[in-house]
């Protein structure tokens, strides 16, 4: 059935001021002249919304012109620097915040760590206490239009929890953005950390001019974010993605979701770091950071289980090409420290579980971010969030919580 809900005035203009920030956006000095003919706006439409714009201070003329128009044409541009907005990455044990201009470049980021036996509340409230310091900062040089957040999955869109964390006690139905509604007065923008990647990927990475990509986030758990005609696909929730609570093996062990076989129980980095531990002790590899000291070259059990640890993953990529058919899937994880061992393991069953016409057409590689590309996704969500829901009353808004 078709979609019969009217737009009234109001919703239009938000549409259009969205289409004009971002041809505005990505089109370098561009005109108003220009904005009509491309956007299909009559120049009076474009007059008043850029007007409106400019007041808020958002948009700025520049005089010198850089378009095919006459001398006298008045440029365009997005005053990036003058709107901030701040990101947030939830890591089970730790905490990445700061704050970034509207174009999604950091200014300042900080770390958080916390134990994992720590509550939801206290964790809350030492971390609301390191943004109102940042605020307390930035709150004198521009306009805090957003803040972002980003934390493992599973995380339920509509009711803006996170719906657990595996191995994280008390850490079910945490309601994270009411908590940060109520603090503060601009848009709170909650996303799964994978999807996060994913568009962090699309934002800064290797999938700039890719449409249809799969982004594969492999820490404690696994995720992916999918983005199709450059679109993020949420699903109803926002469960679209939780691969890691995808059974491979229904007689399994059981995950502490529930389920049986789950395919992070298999490929994430914690279960590579208990089988190793199985192998040398725990009390000779306590962390990643002195497993990624072993000599792999001498060492044939650790470079069995990072290639078993790819073929695992290289069976869930098989399903999410199967389904979404992407041109382009993008791995980050602490794993990929390994190089060629575990990707090479990951594309050979790739390889050989899919028709050739599909493997030709996919491009398998390891992310490009060299910061952590979920923070950096956090922050491209809010950013991105500004662009699609440009309503005047956030750009406007007045300091002073």
């Amino acid at each position: 059935m078709g979609n019969f809900t009217g737009r009234n005035i109001s919703q239009v203009q938000l549409e259009n001021r969205s289409i004009l920030l971002n041809l505005i956006k990505s089109h370098k000095g561009i005109c108003r002249k220009d904005l009509s003919e491309i956007s299909g706006l009559t120049g009076a439409a474009v007059t008043n919304l850029i007007r409106d714009l400019i007041n808020l201070g958002i948009v700025t003329e520049r005089t010198k012109y850089q378009g095919s128009r006459s001398k006298n044409a008045i440029s365009l541009q997005i005053n990036y620097e003058k709107f901030f907005v701040i990101g947030i990455s939830f890591r089970r044990g730790s905490i990445k915040y700061g704050i970034a201009d509207l174009s999604g470049k950091v200014l300042i980021k900080h770390k958080v760590v916390f134990d994992l036996n720590e509550s939801v509340d206290t964790v809350f409230k030492a971390l609301s206490t390191a943004i109102d310091k940042c605020l307390e900062e930035y709150d004198s040089k521009g306009k805090i239009i957003g803040l972002g957040l980003a934390s493992p999955g599973p995380i339920n869109i509509k009711k803006g929890e996170i719906s657990y964390l595996t191995n994280v006690k008390g850490w079910k139905d945490v309601q994270i953005k009411k908590y940060f509604e109520d603090k503060y007065e601009f848009p709170v923008i909650l996303v799964e950390a994978a999807n996060a990647a994913a568009i962090a990927e699309k934002w800064f990475g290797c999938a700039k001019e890719s449409k249809n990509i799969i982004s594969i986030l492999v820490g404690k758990g696994v995720g992916a974010g999918i983005v199709l005609n450059n679109k993020l696909v949420y699903g109803d929730s926002g469960y679209a993605g939780e691969i890691g609570h995808v059974s491979i093996d229904y007689n399994g062990p059981q995950c502490s979701c529930g389920n049986r076989g789950c395919l992070e129980l298999y490929c994430s980095t914690l279960t590579l770091l208990k089988k190793a531990q199985e192998i040398y002790g725990a009390e000779n590899i306590k962390n990643f950071d002195v497993l990624f000291k072993v000599n792999i070259n001498k060492n044939v059990e650790l470079m069995e289980l990072i290639r078993e640890n790819g073929r695992y993953l290289g069976y869930a990529i098989v399903n999410v090409i199967n389904a979404f058919n992407p041109e382009l899937v993008v791995i980050n994880s602490e794993i990929s420290k390994y190089g060629d061992l575990w990707l090479n393991a990951i594309k050979f069953t790739v390889k050989n579980s899919v028709p050739p016409e599909v493997y030709e057409n996919v491009t398998i590689k390891y992310s490009t971010l060299v910061s952590d590309p979920v923070f950096l996704g956090a922050i491209a969500m809010v950013c991105e969030y500004s662009f699609e829901n440009p309503q005047l009353k956030y750009f406007d808004f007045i300091k002073g919580r």
